[in-house]
């Protein structure tokens, strides 16, 4: 969730945006009035927002430099196209570096929905992982004795890891 004055990227902008107040339920979702780098005031959709990550912009600045950069422009003198272009790289690169690491024994989840695929776990519920096999994750409860299994393609539907 976002809070006032907190910077924010748009996604239709390269520079970020403020947040002047927010949520607004309308139309079926929430929308956020923002400030954006120009100047101009818009109510926006919640998914056309995110945070603000210092991961991104170092890694498009490396990007940028490793590549010789641009007829002798630096990353901050850079124009607004060329930024956007190594951000939306640097988006690819670390999504690719954040793929998802296989389960574990031992690793943890938490159930998302209730009666999730029959199970009498409770949502919110964190399970221990006992086994993985190549469409199940076999959990073991913590509040009480026994196992449940998951499919793994639910994965965001019905559980989630937790760190």
């Amino acid at each position: 969730m976002f809070k006032v004055d907190q910077q924010v990227m748009y996604k239709h902008m390269t520079m970020p945006a403020t947040i002047l107040s927010g949520p607004h339920p309308t139309h079926g979702r929430d929308r956020w009035l923002i400030r954006k780098a120009d100047g101009k005031v818009s109510l926006v959709p919640q998914t056309d927002l995110a945070g603000i990550t210092e991961r991104r912009d170092l890694a498009a600045k490396a990007i940028y430099d490793s590549l010789g950069g641009s007829y002798g422009y630096t990353w901050r003198t850079v124009s607004i196209a060329t930024k956007r272009r190594y951000l939306l790289a640097a988006d690819a690169v670390l999504k690719a570096l954040e793929a998802k690491s296989p389960l574990a024994v031992g690793g943890r989840i938490r159930n998302l929905k209730r009666n999730a695929q029959f199970a009498s776990v409770a949502v919110g519920e964190v399970l221990t992982v006992k086994d993985v096999d190549s469409t199940h994750v076999r959990v073991n409860r913590l509040t009480t004795h026994g196992t449940w299994a998951f499919r793994l393609n639910s994965e965001g539907v019905d559980w989630e890891r937790v760190a």
